[in-house]
């Protein structure tokens, strides 16, 4: 009787089956059941790759562009201080143009004046 139950339960109808039971079919499963979820992990690690791929991409794309635009802004400073400069410069002179200082200086260069109580010398060619 003991025979007769242990075909009857659920071992005897593994290996009724054709070669459910057998090592040979487990052999084969195994692998497969491996394969199929090295696949399944090699899916996801490329996923995952390209995802933080892309990130580090974007990461990278928006570095260059911060420091192109650092760089821009630094030039843009550099030429409103030129600028700014100029400015003050052009400021000094209307000022200076104004006075009379350069009236006089003007005078004496360009048309050769003098004041009353002045001496003027000249070189003879020595």
């Amino acid at each position: 009787m003991k025979e007769s139950r242990a075909q009857s339960g659920p071992a005897a109808k593994r290996g009724s089956e054709e070669g459910l039971g057998s090592p040979e079919r487990r052999g084969r499963d195994v692998p497969a059941k491996k394969k199929s979820r090295r696949i399944r992990w090699l899916i996801y690690l490329i996923f995952w790759a390209a995802l933080v791929g892309s990130f580090g991409w974007l990461a990278i794309d928006q570095a260059s562009q911060y420091s192109a635009l650092r760089n821009e802004i630094e030039q843009v400073k550099a030429e409103t201080e030129r600028a700014v400069s100029a400015h003050e410069a052009l400021e000094r002179q209307i000022a200076f143009i104004g006075s009379d200082a350069y009236i006089e200086q003007q005078a004496r260069e360009r048309l050769g004046l003098v004041k009353p109580t002045e001496i003027i010398f000249r070189n003879l060619g020595r």
